[in-house]
């Protein structure tokens, strides 16, 4: 599982990368991670669909969109053999994206005044 093209992209370039979507920032990875690897499948999983433009950026790059909610992923030990769908099929990946969502501890900020505020990646 990783969460980061900068961190963690360089050792799974040219592998079958899966990128699980929540939001627009997901999709943003993908297209990320696609400059690493020329296989990235995108599963929506329940995330609304691309817009029409994000969809043109997504096949202009190749990635493959799956739509089907994710049940499972397929493991041998600690390692990632595919993500199994709701249809049944299981695809084979080598590696599994996830976006995390930050939760700063703002509490010292907020005491000295500042306000925090919500963004795609947290708070």
């Amino acid at each position: 599982m990783l969460h980061c093209p900068f961190c963690h992209g360089w050792e799974v370039r040219d592998q079958h990368i899966a990128i699980l979507i929540r939001d627009e920032v997901t999709i943003h990875q993908a297209m990320l991670f696609a400059q690493l690897s020329d296989r990235v499948t995108m599963f929506l999983h329940e995330a609304p669909d691309p817009s029409e433009e994000q969809w043109e950026q997504l096949a202009a790059l190749g990635i493959e969109v799956v739509r089907p909610r994710v049940e499972r992923l397929a493991m041998d030990g600690p390692v990632v053999q595919g993500i199994e769908i709701a249809d049944g099929r299981t695809l084979e990946v080598n590696a599994v994206v996830v976006t995390p969502r930050f939760n700063s501890r703002t509490e010292l900020y907020e005491l000295l005044g500042g306000a925090a505020e919500s963004t795609p990646f947290g708070k």
